[in-house]
């Protein structure tokens, strides 16, 4: 491997969930691409966890020193409840696995709304994936952290909340039709004043 190589990718997924190789044959090509580190995040919720924590482990464990290139074991959150990602992270990290993804509010998926925020607020999450549009809120607007030691999410779950279409690059007062409160505001403006996340309500 050359001296110069820094080449790491955090986020590639196995057969074992939707992507097409088995762990050796990814780490194969990422030891071609002269990559230091690979972590294997494949998709996880609560009915394969357990799983996947143990199969990357064992793999890790039997064929780590099988390639100059280290594997980092992990797993990428997906589609769970913004209100369950802090209980299902600690319990990821607690079953050994070293990163933990979680699947963001990308805009070609029905993600959950409250999902970015419930993942940047958890301290298990390493990394959000995709997470679509990103855009700031008022201070003013963001819920109070809760007290140390609960890794919930500050929003409710989903069904507790107004499922408007809020803000997004571009849409400025268009937005209005999409359910966003401000849009009124942000009129000849591409974004909303009040940092609308794109697929909630500002909450109240």
């Amino acid at each position: 491997m050359s001296k110069r190589a820094q080449r790491v990718d955090l986020h590639v997924h196995s057969f074992f969930s939707d992507g097409v190789l088995l762990p050796s044959e990814l780490m194969g090509r990422a030891v071609a691409k002269e990559h230091r580190a690979l972590a294997i995040t494949d998709h996880a919720d609560t009915s394969n966890m357990e799983q996947l924590a143990e199969s990357l482990l064992r793999f890790v464990e039997e064929q780590g020193d099988d390639w100059p290139c280290r594997i980092v074991p992990g797993i990428e959150l997906t589609h769970v409840a913004p209100g369950r990602i802090g209980l299902l992270a600690e319990r990821a990290k607690g079953l050994g696995l070293s990163l933990v993804v979680v699947h963001g509010e990308t805009i070609v998926e029905p993600v959950a709304p409250g999902t970015n925020e419930a993942a940047v607020e958890c301290p298990f999450v390493d990394i959000l994936a995709h997470p679509g549009f990103i855009t700031l809120r008022s201070q003013a607007g963001r819920p109070k952290r809760r007290a140390s030691g609960d890794h919930r999410s500050p929003w409710p779950l989903p069904d507790q909340r107004a499922r408007g279409v809020g803000c997004s690059a571009d849409r400025g007062a268009a937005g209005a039709e999409y359910g966003c409160p401000h849009a009124g505001r942000s009129a000849g403006s591409s974004f909303c004043p009040e940092g609308c996340c794109r697929c909630r309500t500002h909450p109240s």
